[in-house]
């Protein structure tokens, strides 16, 4: 794994991340994408609960989660490094915040790729996004003390196949007229974070369904929807980082605009 590879993917978290960058060395990462579509009034429904962040949104499967329910991977879950390791295995170690010389993950429960190397451990990390290579005997005073593994069980997608229908029939679905709440500044904005993830998965994922008749119209509004998505994500953002303020209209309008593409 390189971190080439993480870019390649788009994913929630760091685990997802590695674990997109792992699979696609198997199978098609693509058509794990299959239950990403999330229609706009359901993510701002969902961002209406005060306990719902970006960190923990769990209204779309993780891929990883996805691929174990279908049968094509295993994981286990254990304190310390493991004894075992497969060569074609994903092993992800926890990490202390004193692994990050500066800047640091944006959640507590953070991973990094690893791989045994005798004395050494080699790495990759999603953010900060760099690779390196770090003695045992240094990495301890950093390691979280937790470990994942997953293992390849098989490259049949039978399974994810006959759930691309249920996914389907949600893109094609019209939507109602919806009345959208205004959300804060910052749930907006991670609303649409949780957007664009799903949008870049479901065009990906539609370029690999030759039998959906009318996907070239569909994917031309959906990279329209991210293109729109993407502006007002880094709009918002900046708002945030100059700790500006915006009106009710100006976030309510974004909204609303975004919801226009699906009707």
């Amino acid at each position: 794994m390189t971190v080439k590879d993480i870019c390649k993917v788009h994913y929630f978290s760091c685990v997802e991340a590695y674990f997109g960058a792992w699979i696609m060395r198997f199978i098609q990462l693509p058509l794990l994408y299959a239950q990403s579509y999330l229609p706009w009034n359901e993510i701002v429904r969902a961002f209406e609960d005060d306990s719902v962040e970006y960190i923990n949104f769990q209204h779309i499967p993780r891929i990883q989660d996805f691929a174990e329910r279908i049968g094509i991977v295993t994981h286990r879950k254990q304190r310390g490094l493991p004894q075992n390791v497969n060569r074609n295995d994903l092993l992800l170690l926890s990490v202390k915040e004193n692994f990050f010389s500066k800047r640091k993950p944006w959640r507590s429960d953070h991973y990094i790729a690893a791989e045994l190397t005798g004395k050494k451990i080699k790495y990759c990390n999603e953010y900060p996004l760099v690779s390196g290579e770090i003695e045992k005997t240094a990495f301890n005073e950093q390691f979280g003390g937790e470990s994942l593994v997953y293992s390849l069980l098989s490259c049949d997608l039978t399974q994810a196949k006959k759930i691309c229908m249920q996914q389907i029939t949600a893109i094609y679905e019209k939507r109602e007229n919806y009345l959208y709440p205004t959300l804060p500044l910052n749930r907006l904005r991670d609303a649409i974070g949780i957007l664009r993830v799903s949008r870049k998965r479901t065009v990906e994922w539609l370029a690999k369904q030759d039998f959906i008749s009318g996907k070239d119209e569909l994917r031309k509004k959906l990279v329209g929807q991210i293109e729109y998505a993407d502006n007002c994500y880094f709009r918002l953002q900046s708002i945030m980082i100059r700790n500006g303020r915006a009106e009710e209209r100006f976030l309510k309008e974004i909204t609303e605009q975004i919801a226009r593409f699906e009707q």
